[in-house]
């Protein structure tokens, strides 16, 4: 089953009935960002078990892991993000 992202990004599709322990294995195909077509290693696939009884709870709505594309070049602002979040070491200094 193909499913397109709408204008946030977000994909939605319909699975009819229970199925028990199968899984859905969602993977990014491709993006229609120019300058953004690299699938993100770490972040191109997620997976969604298709069954409506999880734990004792009866739920149709399943949500998978965010996936994404890479830039091709960084956006301004990210270095100083990225140091904000991961200081250099004392040894790198």
């Amino acid at each position: 089953m193909d499913a397109l992202t709408d204008s946030t990004g977000t994909f939605i599709f319909k699975i009819e009935d229970d199925h028990e322990d199968q899984i859905c294995e969602c993977v990014l195909v491709s993006s229609p960002i120019s300058d953004c077509k690299l699938a993100d290693p770490g972040r191109c696939r997620a997976s969604a078990l298709l069954t409506r009884y999880m734990n004792g709870v009866v739920n149709s709505k399943h949500i998978v892991n965010n996936m994404g594309f890479l830039k091709e070049k960084p956006l301004a602002g990210c270095e100083q993000v990225l140091k904000q979040y991961f200081p250099p070491d004392e040894d790198d200094q």
